[in-house]
């Protein structure tokens, strides 16, 4: 009997007569039939391939492992065989968990030690992963093992957008505890840029007294009309000073644009403009306004792009100190992109 026939036919002992009869095991490292094992036989099956001396970690020519092919597959007597062997565990060995697996196989592979923080190769990290899942346990988890809040692409914005609002407060929230404050965010930048702020902020446009109807604004956008000069650079947007932003929502408020073009149970309300969007920045005739009014997956607090003409153009971050950050990040990688955003409708 071939082991693939004993494998199929689920015979164990079929299995370690083929495996004891062949010698050289190690030739099967890296084949389609071994990763199978690891994807669908028994626990069995891989522990008689190890004792038989089959490499634990010889991956294939995509690079999954014997672990990996478990992990993806959701299978966690598998995958805890293979750590208590001695698998050799990566950051995208628990970000394919994070996208694939239960939360159990996820625990098991953070009880090993790996990064939790763990970034894949397109900027997602662990917490957005899990967050565009809408997995709320597997957030709680990434969290409680250190997990970063602020790594990867904006992960509360991801999972608003995934359309999972609950997992994208959470993230919020943690995010929100994780974030300096938003001078030292805009030193990062100065220095970022070359300098410190001292060398580029224009102090003639002063911070200034908010309206009431903005009394909700969370803190990093209160304190940037409030407390910071303005005229500073914000991904080819300019920051306003308060009087500007007031007098911009009065006008538009006034003289509404088109309304959004957006679904009704999204993250956006279907307006031109609301009273309790709150400008920010300005590019000629657009704008980054924090909301304070979302669509019902929406996230309190969260920047959309706004044109005058043309109202709503989508959500591009959860909050403004995480579009600080994210720009302040963006320097320090020398990965700025300095022209206007332009998104789809969020």
């Amino acid at each position: 009997m071939a082991l693939s026939d004993a494998l199929e036919a689920g015979d164990l002992r079929a299995f370690r007569r083929e495996l004891a009869g062949r010698g050289h095991v190690e030739s099967f490292a890296g084949t389609q039939l071994v990763l199978e094992v690891a994807r669908r036989a028994p626990v069995t099956f891989v522990e008689a391939l190890l004792d038989a001396g089959l490499p634990i970690d010889t991956p294939d020519r995509t690079g999954t492992t014997l672990l990996r092919a478990a992990v993806r597959a959701d299978r966690l007597d598998t995958a805890r065989l293979l750590l208590r062997r001695g698998a050799r565990i990566t950051e995208l060995d628990l970000l394919d968990g994070v996208s694939w697996a239960s939360t159990a196989v996820v625990a098991e592979l953070l009880n090993v030690g790996v990064d939790p923080s763990g970034v894949d190769g397109i900027g997602r990290s662990t917490l957005q992963v899990a967050g565009e899942r809408g997995n709320e346990d597997l957030v709680f988890l990434l969290l409680e093992h250190g997990a970063d809040p602020l790594a990867g692409e904006d992960p509360p914005l991801a999972a608003c957008l995934a359309g999972h609002p609950d997992a994208a407060r959470v993230l919020a929230a943690a995010a929100g505890a994780r974030l300096p404050p938003v001078e030292d965010l805009w030193e990062a930048i100065a220095y970022g840029l070359g300098g410190s702020s001292e060398d580029f902020w224009d102090d003639t446009l002063l911070p200034g007294e908010l309206p009431e109807r903005w009394s909700a604004l969370p803190l990093a956008a209160r304190a940037q009309l409030t407390e910071l000069s303005a005229g500073r650079p914000v991904f080819g947007f300019t920051t306003l000073a308060a009087f500007e932003a007031v007098e911009l929502a009065d006008e538009l408020v006034a003289r509404p644009p088109p309304a959004a073009a957006v679904a009704e149970d999204g993250p956006i309300q279907t307006v031109g403009f609301h009273p309790s969007w709150v400008p920010l920045a300005r590019e000629a005739d657009q704008l980054l306004v924090v909301d304070l009014a979302p669509g019902p997956l929406g996230l309190r607090g969260q920047v959309l792009h706004v044109t005058r003409a043309g109202g709503p153009l989508g959500v591009v971050a959860s909050g403004w100190g995480m579009l600080l950050h994210r720009q302040a990040r963006s320097l320090a990688e020398d990965q700025l992109d300095t022209e206007p955003f332009t998104v789809p409708p969020g």
